[in-house]
C-alpha cells in the first residue's frame, strides 16, 4: 500500500538519513538536501523545546544532555498526533519507562506529574462544591457511605516509589518540606487559573483514585485502607474540599 506525499514528507522530516522525498525541489534548480535539513532541523527544535517547556522539573532533575537525548528520540519515534504542542508529551513518561532501569522509574512519575499539570490547566472550568452537602449527611452515616462524590476536571493523583514532590518543588524554588525521600505521592488540582500540587499520603491518594474509579464514599475508603491501614478518611475528604477537587455530591436515593 503507498503512503501519500505528506506522509512521506512527515517521515524523511524526522528521520535525518532520509533523502528529500522524491518530487521536492528547490526553487533556483540547486540540490535541495542543505534547504531540506534547515527546515528538518528547525522541526526537531522545536518539539524538543516543546517537551523542555513542559517537563522543567524532570530537565533539572536529570540534566540537559541526559533530557535532550531522550527528547531527541521521542520526536523521532512519536511525531505530534494533534495540533496542539500543550499535548504533546502524553505518552514521554510511558516512553522512558520502556529503558530506565527500575531504580530510576520514579522520574516516569515525575513526568506524569508535569503532564499532569498541563491536563489540569486546560481542563474544563466547573465550580468547585463547597461541601455543604457532604457536611449535611455526616449525621446519616448509613447514606453517607452510598454517597457519590464528583471530582473537578483535572484533579490527579501520582504516586512513586522516588521523591516527585520533592524534585517538582525544588524546581519551583518552593521549601522542601518532605521528609521522606521515597513513596512520596501529589494531588493535581487547579485553584482559579493557577494548578496547585500538594503532597498527600498514599491513603489519601487511593482514595481519590478510588472516587476517579466510580465508587461512593465507603468502597472508595475501603479501596484506599487495603493500601494504607492507616488513612484518615476525615483528613482526605478535608484535604479534597479544602483544595476545590469536588464538582458535586450526590446523595443516594431515599431508604439506599
Amino acid at each position: 500500500m503507498s503512503t501519500s506525499p505528506q506522509t512521506r514528507f512527515a517521515r524523511a522530516l524526522l528521520d535525518p538519513s532520509a533523502p528529500v522525498p522524491e518530487g521536492w525541489v528547490a526553487h533556483n534548480g540547486s540540490d535541495p538536501l542543505p534547504r531540506f535539513n534547515v527546515y528538518r532541523n528547525n522541526v526537531v527544535v522545536s518539539l524538543m523545546q516543546a517537551l523542555r517547556d513542559s517537563f522543567p522539573a524532570l530537565a533539572a532533575e536529570v540534566g540537559a544532555p541526559s533530557f535532550d537525548a531522550w527528547a531527541i528520540d521521542f520526536v523521532r519515534q512519536h511525531p505530534p498526533q494533534q495540533p496542539v504542542l500543550a499535548w504533546y508529551g502524553d505518552g514521554f513518561a510511558d516512553f522512558l519507562q520502556a529503558f530506565l532501569p527500575p531504580a530510576q522509574h520514579w522520574l516516569c512519575d515525575l513526568a506524569r506529574l508535569e503532564m499532569a499539570r498541563i491536563h489540569a490547566y486546560h481542563a474544563a472550568d466547573i465550580p468547585p462544591s463547597d461541601g455543604a452537602a457532604l457536611l449535611a449527611l455526616t449525621a446519616e452515616p448509613e447514606r453517607l457511605e452510598h454517597t457519590q462524590l464528583h471530582l473537578r476536571p483535572g484533579v490527579a493523583v501520582v504516586r512513586s516509589d522516588g521523591p516527585v514532590f520533592n524534585a517538582w518543588a525544588r524546581q519551583q524554588g518552593h521549601p522542601i518540606n518532605q521528609r521522606s525521600a521515597h513513596g512520596q505521592s501529589v494531588l493535581v488540582a487547579r485553584e482559579g487559573w493557577d494548578v496547585v500540587v500538594v503532597a498527600i499520603d498514599t491513603g489519601t491518594a487511593e482514595f481519590v483514585r478510588g472516587l476517579q474509579q466510580g465508587l461512593p464514599l465507603g468502597p472508595a475508603w475501603e479501596h484506599a485502607s487495603t493500601h494504607a491501614p492507616t488513612v484518615d478518611l476525615v483528613d482526605a475528604l478535608a484535604v479534597l474540599i479544602r483544595q476545590g477537587c469536588l464538582s458535586h455530591i450526590t446523595p443516594p436515593c431515599e431508604g439506599n
